[in-house]
């Protein structure tokens, strides 16, 4: 049974399926595998009764990628309208975007073409949006000195839509009063400095990642990444499910930072009174420096974490595994 769902996950995760309907699947046919074993079916019979696990899983992404499909050109019918949409002329994009007050997602496009979708937007005519030499831009309404012209429509939001295909060289985004959903796409250099904006990130693979934010939460779920530096005023920082293959930076004030089931080089970790919470959290390497935050790491599997520096004038520093 182990290696029949083995085979099914490595399979599905050839499909880019996201770690969260993986896990859904492998549930599933873990359940109905032990309930046939119980009934008497022998386990070499498991891929006449199931199928074989490539089959299975043509069969499932094919299912999954029309219902993603069904309900994203429902909700774009239903709630958006595609301002612009672009023939890509090029196999790579770059995409800058500066936004004030409206929220924004990037995700993966269905019909293979670069597209801009609105929602309560009443003034598009205000907005820079263009595709060029490979680089689509956005720009919220003219600035006005060193300040952004701040719009009253607080519920306008956008999506923009990359195809798979391309090669997503760059993400530049630059934001306040903002939140931002990156959603299952796949980016080399990915930089992001955002006020009074929460983040998610979800499903993605990112290369060399910097963010700078203020007052501003993040939140990142299921992704991998190079390298990280992220540095935070007042905004928490939640990673789940992440694997950064390189180091992580994090600098943050009286934002807290959680890791949990999170793994990577080393981790330089400064604040001044934010705390640091890892769990199943694994550098190789720590630097731990707090003024009045608490650092904590607790693991079950006992590993070799590398303190190469750690001190704090009044918060405590404990790492257990």
């Amino acid at each position: 049974m182990k290696k029949y769902l083995e085979d099914l996950r490595q399979e599905l995760m050839k499909r880019n399926m996201s770690s969260d309907e993986i896990d859904e699947i492998i549930k599933d046919h873990e359940e109905m595998i032990e309930s046939a074993l119980a009934k008497g079916i022998d386990e070499e019979d498991l891929k006449t009764q199931f199928g074989d696990p490539k089959k299975l899983a043509d069969d499932l992404t094919g299912d999954a990628d029309s219902e993603k499909t069904e309900k994203s050109e429902k909700t774009e019918s239903k709630d958006y309208e595609v301002y612009k949409s672009f023939d890509p002329d090029s196999d790579s994009i770059s995409v800058f975007v500066k936004l004030v007050s409206e929220d924004i997602a990037y995700r993966p496009s269905n019909n293979g073409k670069v597209n801009v979708l609105f929602k309560g937007v009443k003034d598009l005519k205000d907005y820079e949006v263009k595709y060029e030499n490979n680089e689509l831009i956005i720009e919220a309404p003219k600035q006005v000195g060193f300040f952004f012209m701040r719009t009253s429509q607080s519920d306008a939001s956008l999506i923009v839509e990359v195809p798979k295909a391309l090669d997503f060289i760059q993400l530049k985004h630059k934001s306040v009063s903002s939140d931002v959903l990156v959603l299952d796409v796949n980016v080399k250099s990915f930089e992001l400095s955002s006020t009074s904006g929460d983040i998610e990130v979800k499903d993605a693979k990112l290369g060399l990642t910097k963010w700078n934010t203020v007052s501003g939460d993040i939140e990142v779920k299921n992704t991998s990444i190079d390298t990280l530096n992220s540095s935070q005023v007042s905004g928490d920082l939640a990673l789940s499910k992440v694997q950064i293959s390189g180091d992580i930076k994090l600098n943050t004030v009286s934002g807290d930072v959680e890791a949990e089931d999170t793994i990577c080089e080393t981790c330089d970790y400064s604040s001044v009174s934010g705390d640091l919470k890892g769990k199943e959290f694994y550098p190789k390497a720590v630097l731990l420096k707090s003024v009045s935050g608490d650092i904590k790491i607790t693991n079950k599997e006992v590993t070799d974490i590398k303190v190469i520096k750690k001190s704090s004038v009044s918060g405590s520093i404990s790492i257990k595994d």
